[in-house]
């Protein structure tokens, strides 16, 4: 069993920490946003906030994470044409 002591704000940053447990010494660690590689998890966890994590947005509502603020609307939108939807069933 795991204890989590830390958080993380989007997934590829926990894919970076996991690795650390998880990847033999000299693997590849790749950015899931561009594919840049880098030889180093922490060379890898600078380069996500250096350069990827002003693009992410949270959503006030579901506290998930987005890359867009249009992924945010489309979510929002699509979860109320459900809910509109299902009151309608028959």
């Amino acid at each position: 069993m795991f204890a989590v002591s830390q958080t993380f704000v989007a997934e590829v940053q926990l894919e970076a920490h996991m690795s650390l447990h998880f990847l033999s010494v000299g693997a590849e660690f790749r950015c899931t946003s561009c594919d840049k590689t880098f030889g180093k998890p922490d060379e890898l966890q600078k380069h996500l906030v250096d350069i990827h994590a002003h693009h992410l947005y949270r959503c006030a509502l579901c506290r998930e994470i987005y890359d867009s603020k249009v992924n945010i609307q489309v979510r929002d939108v699509m979860t109320r044409i459900r809910a509109y939807s299902s009151l309608y069933e028959l």
